[in-house]
């Protein structure tokens, strides 16, 4: 087979053109320039050119490189086939497009450009009985196709898609397992390869086997290149038979194949043929969840257990086949318990098997596997033994038991407490999994030097690591019960003896003992207060009893108290015992209690003791003294308050037989506002009533004071100090001061006011602004101001106050600010925002006279309303008269009444006299003001929309015939009446009837003319007018004859019609007459 090449077909093409071209005599000059890429743009390719005196344009070539020469017929592999067409250049350029048919129908039409070369991609019909014969037509400049210029692809020869890729399949008629292209044997097997294509045929068949490239199959059939050149008969299927015994030993074979269609599509398959005899291994045991312990465990002939759990797990059991083995098809296991009783046998499709170990189990795992092939393993132990124990069963088969003698006494807590060391007689146990080692920690919080720890481990072969440990049974490897003996020897409480059993399993059984050893004596301390010294004491004479001792009971403190013969009394108090627990050394831990004598008398007192374990103290010292006892009372009287707004007065009591005024003691501080100090006020002479004795303090100046009181008696008896907590003298009230705005004052430029309020003591949560306005209320402030608070001021700044119309008002701004001691400020001040000015409202009368004309005159009424006064001298009434202005008088041509004001907002109401408005004409008003803000205020200005302007018209209008008459007669076919129509100031309105009906007019100035048409009849127009004030006037004209008719004219001019009647009557007498004479004569001849 021959696969098209441009270079070279363009190349013939071109030698068959020039040698035609010099058959006929013609002499071309030819360059000719191949491009040596494949393939390229059209804007990329080289331009080949043929020069020759030859003008007309030839297509050179239409080839394609996507087809491949069969038997007589061309073969694409692909559904689409690039198409490439070469134009001859010349001088004529005749050929304006290149158009692509397939099979008679149009694909693709493309111009021809500089290169003279075209590219079109056609799709084929892929149908059995296609023939996709492909043609290039040239068309010219008028879309004309050049058919004798055209050439077809191929010579026109028949064009097939193979849309198949080539087939390969293994077959044998042997016993194998094959799984994809993996194939299994027991023995050598005869095989065939098979292999097929599509409609092309077979052009190469490669075989290779473990890389060596094979020939001939065992037929003698070769393989390789069909080398048939005419391309008859190519097949599209072959069989190659082959045999295992024609290829060398071994047992892997790697079978490559490689097949290409003529079309040119190649397809490649390797298949693996493996021979396998052996049976199935075992390639691992593991227990997910005991991985992390043992890992994977492999088989083991031991009787002995090596593996253990603490829960129910799974074991996955995994057979393999080998690296090139069949695979596993069958896994069987089962187990053994410890009995050789046969459990969870179980067989699974595969090569793995989950098993799932009873919970509580003790035995062997025995499995086997078969693979593909039929090749099956031996039943055995996969693995040691092994014990599943879980936490419910070690509770039967775990145990440890302790022996020891019984405690001297026990501890606060209920511990038992030794007075010498403690023997421990320890016996452990499990029966199921055995013991895997023996943890134990003796640990007090003092001594420290005698704790101590220890570990006995019992190795998989029974063996014991620690001497001391006696084993005591067994079962094969597994050691079930241990014993041994533990000293404590710690001088402490609180001893902690932990024992930890771990099975082999991974249970846990723990004990665990508190006890305590106390070795060490007490010792007593007693310690009388100061007043003993003398042995007299003022006051309640207390002995302190301090006993330094580990386990205290209060219980065991024995106090001997003797009464002297002279006294009366003997009596005391025992305080309860205070613990200080020494955590360095708790034999150092003190207990505390005072025994206190309250009666006047002689003691002699000592102290014994001895520890619950038996341990004695020492006695302790011998004590002798006496009581003599009176105390005095200290009250100071005075109000309980933070913060007084007056002098308060403290009245000082003390009640004391044996009273010594130098012995009172009043410590007092004193600070002014800037918290510096000052002079403490002095008290009074003090005044006597039985035993009580009275003087004040009296603090008269503004500051902060706290002070205490106490006294001592002459027999040294000091009483009890009285403490005045702390209290502020503040009799000045705080400061407001409003800045930003003065008291009744306006404005109509930005407004900011701020507040301050001041005081040492202010309390900044009483500070309160208030703003208020005449016609709006109370404004709210939130969100509109600042507020800035230290300790002793609180500023607050307004914000600018709107530029609105509804902000004008009068304001009234209160402060007011309170201290903490009550004392109160508040500050007014009233001020204005008047920005807008003046607001004007009419009255009804002017409200429907504005705009309007009117027939009688009324006063003009009106309300001017600002928020401040206005002043006086800038009042200014203005009347305008048809455009004239007069300056109007107060109290002669109007009236000025003012309301408001104070507070309120001033209103002035002008009432200007109708006398002002006699005569016909238009009026307008203009009133001017100033107000305090400094607004000048005008009515007619455009924001005020007040503008006052009217008209009085108390004439009708004037109606007047131009061009017609009452009773006129005129000769025309249509007569063009003109009224005219007049007013003093403004006409409304114009209504003309023509018969008494409503007719059109044209409006010429004053003029309004109408068409009156031709009657027979006498005709009547009728005008109506009304002026802008409501005047009507009202004008006819009668009899008006309007004809062309010259007898209708006559007929209805009786004067002339009845002369003319005469006449003729005497005519027509005399005409008469002169017959009647004529016949007569006629009749006398």
């Amino acid at each position: 087979m021959m696969k098209n090449n441009r270079n070279t077909l363009g190349k013939r093409i071109v030698a068959l053109m020039l040698s035609g071209m010099i058959a006929i005599g013609i002499q071309p000059a030819i360059n000719v320039v191949v491009d040596a890429a494949e393939t390229q743009s059209e804007e990329q390719e080289t331009v080949t050119t043929f020069e020759s005196g030859q003008t007309a344009e030839e297509i050179l070539w239409v080839i394609s490189e996507d087809l491949t020469e069969g038997n007589d017929i061309y073969y694409a592999k692909e559904e689409t086939v690039q198409v490439e067409v070469a134009i001859s250049n010349s001088k004529q350029n005749q050929f304006k497009t290149i158009r692509i048919y397939r099979d008679g129908k149009l694909i693709e039409e493309k111009k021809i450009g500089k290169s003279k070369k075209l590219f079109f991609l056609v799709p084929l019909d892929k149908g059995k009985k296609a023939t996709n014969q492909i043609c290039a037509v040239p068309v010219d400049a008028d879309g004309n196709e050049i058919n004798e210029k055209s050439q077809m692809l191929v010579d026109g020869k028949r064009i097939l898609y193979d849309s198949k890729t080539p087939r390969i399949v293994f077959t044998t008629d042997d016993t194998v397992y094959q799984e994809k292209n993996y194939i299994y044997t027991k023995n050598n097997i005869d095989f065939n390869l098979e292999v097929a294509t599509g409609i092309s045929g077979i052009q190469k068949v490669k075989l290779q086997i473990n890389g060596k490239e094979i020939k001939k199959d065992k037929y003698g059939k070769a393989f390789g290149l069909y080398n048939n050149t005419q391309y008859i008969g190519i097949p599209t299927k072959e069989k190659y038979a082959l045999s295992m015994d024609d290829l060398p030993e071994t047992d892997t074979y790697e079978i490559h194949v490689c097949v290409k269609n003529v079309a040119g599509k190649e397809y490649q398959k390797t298949y693996y043929l493996y021979r396998d005899t052996e049976a199935p291994k075992l390639e691992s045991i593991v227990i997910p969840e005991i991985a992390e312990n043992v890992g994977q465990m492999y088989p083991m002939k031991e009787d002995n257990y090596y593996l253990f759990t603490n829960k129910q797990v799974n074991t996955i059991i995994t057979m393999t086949d080998g690296k090139h083995g069949a695979g596993v098809k069958k896994t069987e296991c089962y187990l053994v318990d410890e009995h050789g009783k046969k459990l969870s046998k179980k067989n699974v499709n595969g090569n793995q098997i989950k098993l799932q170990i009873p919970e509580n189990f003790k035995g062997f795992i025995c499995a086997r596997g078969t693979d593909w092939l039929g090749n099956t393993s031996n039943y055995g132990y996969t693995m040691s033994g092994m014990v599943a124990e879980s936490s419910k069963k070690h509770e039967e088969a775990g145990t440890i038991e302790v022996g020891m003698l019984e405690p001297n006494a026990v501890d606060e807590d209920g511990d038992g407490l030794y007075r010498n060391n403690v023997k421990l007689k320890v016996a452990v146990k499990d029966s199921y999994s055995g013991i895997r080692s023996i943890e134990w920690k003796v640990t007090a919080p003092y001594d420290m030097e005698n704790n101590y720890e220890g570990k006995c481990e019992v190795s998989s072969s029974g063996n014991v690591s620690n001497n001391s440990w006696e084993v005591k049974e067994t079962d094969r490897n597994l050691v079930t019960k241990m014993q041994g003996e533990l000293n404590i020897r710690n001088n402490s409480n609180d001893i902690l003896v932990e024992i930890c059993m771990t099975d082999n399993a991974g249970n846990t059984t723990e004990k665990e003992l508190v006890l305590g050893i106390d070795k060490s004596a007490p010792e007593i301390n007693v310690n009388f207060d100061q007043q003993i010294k003398n042995k007299i004491s003022s006051k309640n004479c207390t002995a302190t009893i301090q006993i330094a001792e580990r386990n205290f009971q209060e219980n065991q403190v024995v106090l001997h108290v003797q009464k002297a013969q002279d006294s009366k009394n003997a009596a005391y108090k025992v305080s309860k015992w205070r613990t200080d627990y020494n955590r360095e050394d708790p034999d150092n831990s003190t207990h505390t209690a005072t025994v206190t004598f309250e009666e006047d008398g002689e003691y002699i007192f000592w102290v014994t003791y001895k520890d619950v374990v038996g341990n004695k103290a020492k006695q302790s010292d011998l004590y002798k003294f006496s009581i003599d006892q009176t105390a005095p009372e200290v009250q100071v009287d005075m109000a309980n308050n933070d913060y007084f707004t007056k002098a308060p007065t403290a009245t000082i009591r003390i009640k004391e037989k044996n009273f010594d005024p130098e012995q009172v003691k009043i410590t007092g501080n004193a600070k002014n506002s800037n918290q510096k100090e000052q002079k403490f006020p002095g008290i009074s002479g003090w005044k006597k009533q039985d035993d009580t004795y009275t003087a004040t303090v009296t603090f008269t100046a503004d500051g902060t004071y706290n002070f205490s009181v106490t006294a001592t008696d002459k027999a040294g008896n000091k009483a009890k100090t009285i403490n005045v907590k702390e209290f502020r003298v503040d009799q000045t009230k705080p400061e407001v001061d409003i800045s930003g705005i003065d008291d009744s004052k306006s404005y109509k430029d930005a407004v900011q006011p701020i507040i301050r309020v001041k005081d040492d003591n202010l309390d900044t949560n009483q500070v309160h602004v208030k703003l208020v306005g005449a016609n709006c209320g109370e404004v709210k402030l939130d969100g509109h101001c600042e507020i800035v608070k230290t300790k002793s001021e609180q500023t607050i700044h307004l914000s600018d106050f709107a530029q609105e119309k509804m902000v004008d008002d009068i304001y009234t701004l209160t402060a007011e600010g309170t201290d903490r001691a009550g004392n109160k400020v508040k500050k007014d001040i009233r001020f204005s925002i008047n920005r807008l000015g003046s607001v004007y409202t009419f009255d009804d009368n002017l409200k429907k006279m504005e705009g309007t004309y009117q027939q009688k005159t009324q006063d003009v009424v009106l309300t001017e309303t600002n928020v401040d006064e206005l002043e006086q001298e800038s009042i200014k009434v203005t009347l305008f008269q048809n455009g004239v202005p007069k300056d109007l008088v107060e109290n002669q041509d109007y009236v000025i009444e003012k309301t408001g004001g104070n507070g309120k907002w001033s209103q002035y109401n002008y009432r200007i006299d109708k006398k002002n408005f006699e005569g016909d004409g238009s009026y307008s008003i203009v009133i001017s003001s100033k107000d305090k803000a400094g607004n000048i205020n005008e009515n007619d200005a455009k924001d005020k929309k007040a503008e006052i302007s009217f008209g009085i018209d108390a004439t009708k209008p004037v109606i007047m015939p131009v061009d017609v008459e009452e009773s006129g007669t005129y000769a025309a076919a249509t007569l063009k009446a003109s009224i005219s129509v007049a007013d003093n100031l403004l006409l409304k309105n114009v209504k003309i009837l023509l018969n008494g009906k409503n007719v059109d007019y044209v409006q010429d100035g004053d003029n309004y003319i109408i068409d009156v048409p031709e009657s027979s009849a006498r005709q009547e127009i009728y005008v109506t007018a009304e002026d802008a004030a409501g005047n009507v006037a009202e004008y006819q004209i009668k009899n008006l004859l309007v004809t062309s008719n010259a007898i209708v004219r006559w007929y209805n001019n009786k004067p002339v019609f009845g002369a003319s009647v005469g006449i003729g009557a005497g005519l027509i007498c005399v005409i008469a007459l002169m017959i009647g004479v004529a016949r007569k004569k006629k009749a006398g001849k």
